[in-house]
């Protein structure tokens, strides 16, 4: 039985209320849910592995085997990384709901949003935007301040360049439509 295989099927338990649940999405759940000791042991089994893979993928820009690192080593810096680069591929692809889920994944992790910060925010309102789901970007865009990581909070980089961070006071929404339209 060929391993990566198996990792390509799900499984589903019942749940206590007669429904079922996947077992990739409760595994991603138990993964997500660790303390910190837990996930950097995570890291020292799975992430050596994870990022040569990473490495030899991005090198022959082959976006499957990056989908199947971020699916098989979400949760390692690399596979991290690798859901990163998938978003944004998706997000200039014009597959909006796609890096919608990939961006939504990764905010979802509190390891990943202080490695990534404000980009990981802003990219995800930005696919948010795109996507017509404006009230979602705007909440998004509203917590970039927080929790946004190292560096400074009021800057993210956007096509190379420092760019503040709309203030309270300003309209998100409105400082966001400025750099979707290039995105469209």
């Amino acid at each position: 039985v060929n391993a990566d295989s198996e990792f390509a099927e799900d499984y589903f338990l019942p749940a206590p209320d007669k429904s079922q649940k996947s077992l990739k999405l409760e595994a991603d759940r138990i993964l997500s849910s660790m303390p910190p000791a837990g996930l950097e042991a995570y890291e020292l089994a799975h992430g050596t592995d994870a990022r040569k893979q990473l490495e030899a993928a991005v090198a022959e820009r082959d976006f499957e085997k990056i989908a199947e690192i971020s699916r098989r080593f979400g949760h390692t810096r690399a596979g991290q990384e690798a859901t990163l680069l998938l978003g944004r591929e998706s997000l200039s692809q014009g597959r909006v709901l796609e890096a919608v889920m990939h961006l939504q994944r990764l905010s979802e992790s509190p390891s990943a949003v202080a490695r990534f910060g404000s980009e990981l925010k802003v990219l995800l309102a930005i696919a948010l935007k795109v996507s017509s789901r404006d009230d979602s970007a705007t909440e998004v865009l509203k917590d970039v301040g927080q929790n946004s990581g190292g560096g400074n909070a009021d800057d993210v980089s956007i096509a190379g360049e420092s760019v503040a961070l709309p203030g309270e006071s300003d309209d998100a929404l409105q400082w966001l439509s400025a750099f979707v339209s290039d995105v469209r």
